[in-house]
Parts: C-alpha cells; sequence; structure tokens
C-alpha cells in the first residue's frame, strides 16, 4: 500500500470513528448525512484522485465503515444503506474530476 492510500484510509476511518457522536438529533443527523458527508465525499474524492487517481478500494472502504454506524447508532434502520451509495457516487465523481485535473509527472 502506497503512504498516500494509507493516510485516506486513516482520515476516513477518523472521521467514520467521530460521526456517530455528532448525531445527537434528528436534525444535526439529516444536516450531517445529506450535507456534510457529501461535501467530504466530494471534496475527499476530488484530492484524493488529483493525487493518486481512481481506486475501488477507497470507494468501498466508505461503504464498509458506514454499515456499523448504520446497525449500531441508526436502530438498524437498513433503509439507509442508501447513504453509503450516494457516498459512493459522489466520492467516484470527485476522483473522475481529480483524475481529470492531475499534474503529470515530467520526466
Amino acid at each position: 500500500m502506497t503512504k498516500g492510500r494509507c493516510i485516506a484510509i486513516a482520515l476516513i476511518a477518523t472521521w467514520y470513528i467521530v460521526f456517530p457522536f455528532l448525531l445527537i438529533d434528528t436534525g444535526s443527523a439529516m444536516f450531517l448525512l445529506l450535507i456534510v458527508n457529501p461535501v467530504l465525499s466530494l471534496l475527499g474524492g476530488w484530492i484524493y484522485g488529483r493525487l493518486r487517481g481512481f481506486d475501488w478500494l477507497i470507494l468501498w472502504l466508505v461503504v464498509f465503515l458506514f454499515i456499523p454506524i448504520i446497525y449500531f447508532h441508526m436502530d438498524g434502520q437498513w433503509d439507509c444503506m442508501i447513504y453509503p451509495g450516494i457516498y459512493i457516487v459522489v466520492m467516484s465523481l470527485g476522483m473522475v474530476v481529480g483524475k481529470i485535473f492531475q499534474k503529470k509527472k515530467v520526466v
């Protein structure tokens, strides 16, 4: 694994460890689920795509780290599985845009 991928995995894991503690009430949960997470996914995907290109491992990591949040903190409401799907689409869009603007190495 490259250093950049390890840093990205650590940042994503840290966010999904901190995320459940921010779910105080319904309003904060909706704000985090519908605004903050998609924006962070887009920016994170854009930065990662610009530095490393497109990576499926990072996308699937977002889904696998969100499943325990649904099970433990959202009382197992499996209809919330739409959110990781949205985050994958948004993050992959960010990675594609970042890859377009990726700096080419001069040899």
